[in-house]
């Protein structure tokens, strides 16, 4: 199991790279098809299954903000899309879709390490969901409207900004409340760090993403990939997966 799992990224990423394949197909190559094996291995039937994937769903308001954040302050951009139309202008649906692969694979591998047992998310958890990803996007789209200057950061210090209050707070809370189960989740966060890695260096190589802003740490090229931003492998990579398996399984109290 553990073997295939480092494959199927790998292969996933390589693939990509040698035929130039589509954003999108990286995005399912790299990060959905893990988390598909996972469930697959575990032989999760697909009633449990349809509940993780609408609880993936949860993603998609934190994204669209994070996103818009991003490229309105120039630290990140997609120059191209399959898609004709973007998002609020800007954003590309494959980011979308990366966000919901992503969180897919993080519930995945978090709930296959409860042995003997399957957390299934119950309707009450996926009102939980609704809820807060409703209200959290009312709010958002209300705030471009009123305060349209204050969703555009131009300063090094943007992206760490971003990363703390999305991604960093989230994760910082969990922790604190569940300190042993923070040793137990390291796998996870080891795993979707790899996947990160070998998405950000494909992506990268061939313009699916481009780093252009301004960053606290000086960017990196890796196998004449780049640049990528530190930051983005720190919060993306690591405090991301923390964040995920925080806002699941807080929601799902």
């Amino acid at each position: 199991m553990r073997l295939t799992l480092i494959l199927i990224p790998l292969v996933g990423a390589v693939a990509s790279l040698c035929f130039g394949l589509p954003y999108i197909t990286s995005v399912f190559l790299i990060y959905l098809l893990p988390g598909i094996y996972v469930d697959a291995l575990k032989g999760r039937r697909s009633n449990y299954v349809w509940h993780v994937s609408c609880a993936s769903i949860i993603g998609i308001p934190f994204a669209l903000v994070v996103d818009y954040l991003g490229i309105k302050s120039g630290l990140w951009y997609v120059p191209s899309s399959i898609f004709q139309w973007r998002l609020l202008g800007c954003i590309p649906i494959e980011d979308l879709f990366w966000m919901i692969a992503a969180v897919f694979t993080i519930i995945s591998l978090r709930t296959s390490q409860t042995v003997g047992t399957e957390e299934r998310p119950n309707r009450q958890t996926l009102r939980n969901y609704l809820i807060v990803a409703s209200l959290f996007l009312l709010g958002f789209f209300i705030s471009i409207h009123v305060f349209p200057n204050a969703f555009i950061l131009r300063a090094a210090w943007a992206y760490s900004i971003i990363g703390v209050l999305f991604f960093g707070i989230p994760a910082t809370v969990w922790i604190s409340q569940n300190q042993m189960e923070s040793v137990k989740i390291l796998p996870v966060v080891a795993y979707f760090f790899f996947c990160t890695l070998l998405f950000e260096l494909a992506a990268v190589h061939l313009h699916d993403w481009e780093f252009k802003g301004q960053y606290l740490l000086p960017t990196f090229n890796l196998f004449g990939s780049g640049p990528i931003p530190y930051e983005e492998l720190f919060f993306v990579g690591l405090v991301g997966p923390v964040a995920g398996i925080a806002m699941y399984e807080m929601l799902s109290c």
